[in-house]
């Protein structure tokens, strides 16, 4: 275990860095949901190596966090496995507009002066953390795909967890919102079955104008298919 910490150090130099901005960039600019659940453990295991090494966190935090995202990651999977034909595995535009959004974000983060938020940590962290907001921000508005929309809000609830580990380390935090990263993916491969279930089996529902005829209207027509089935749906007057 000890052997596997000293490895992910790596993430904890300006090298490390670029390739967890990379990553999560490139979750959005591929738009796969391989690439995606790999690239969810990688900057993961990317910001939890940051804290560990930097910030002095425990390792059983960055050892649960991991855990917890590759199960998250297992659950998805398996729901996009099932949903081959489903919006989960369709992709949002082509890669030029993906990647003009993404030109577009870094823009406006070398705009956005964020080594002062928050003062507990160093210009580089900060930076990294606001470019996976962005990420975010990017996944959850390019589509309404239920797999990438679970993806953008698990990186969400890392950078939070982050924040929180740091600024204000608590081990009951640390297991509340691995949970809720738990629940999160469990609502998303949900979503993703519930978008591949036929139309048929959804029951519709019965309304007074939709009742009548849908009770009668088969008789009718198996009987005399010229007649209008909805003929005697408005009878005559009594004095006609």
């Amino acid at each position: 275990m000890e052997q596997i910490f000293v490895l992910l150090n790596f993430f904890a130099t300006g090298a490390g860095l670029l390739v967890i901005a990379a990553v999560a960039a490139a979750i959005v600019l591929v738009w796969n949901w391989r690439i995606a659940l790999l690239g969810i453990f990688v900057v993961q295991a990317g910001i939890g190596a940051i804290g560990v090494a930097v910030y002095e966190l425990p390792a059983q935090w960055l050892g649960l966090q991991l855990i917890v995202t590759l199960l998250a990651a297992v659950v998805l999977a398996i729901s996009a496995q099932q949903s081959a034909a489903a919006r989960a595995r369709r992709q949002a535009g082509n890669w030029v507009v993906r990647l003009l959004a993404l030109i577009i974000a870094a823009f406006v983060w070398r705009q956005i002066d964020l080594s002062a938020v928050p003062p507990a940590m160093d210009a580089s962290t900060t930076a990294l953390l606001g470019w996976l907001a962005l990420c975010v921000v990017l996944l959850l508005g390019l589509g309404d795909s239920p797999l990438f929309t679970t993806v953008g809000l698990l990186l969400w609830t890392m950078t939070g967890q982050f924040l929180l580990a740091v600024l204000i380390p608590s081990q009951n935090l640390f297991a509340l919102i691995g949970g809720l990263g738990l629940l999160i993916a469990l609502g998303g491969s949900y979503l993703m079955l519930l978008d591949v279930a036929p139309s048929a089996a959804r029951a519709s529902i019965l309304t007074d104008i939709t009742f009548p005829y849908s009770q009668r209207t088969a008789t009718q027509q198996a009987a005399s298919p010229d007649e209008d089935p909805m003929a005697d749906m408005a009878p005559l007057p009594g004095f006609v």
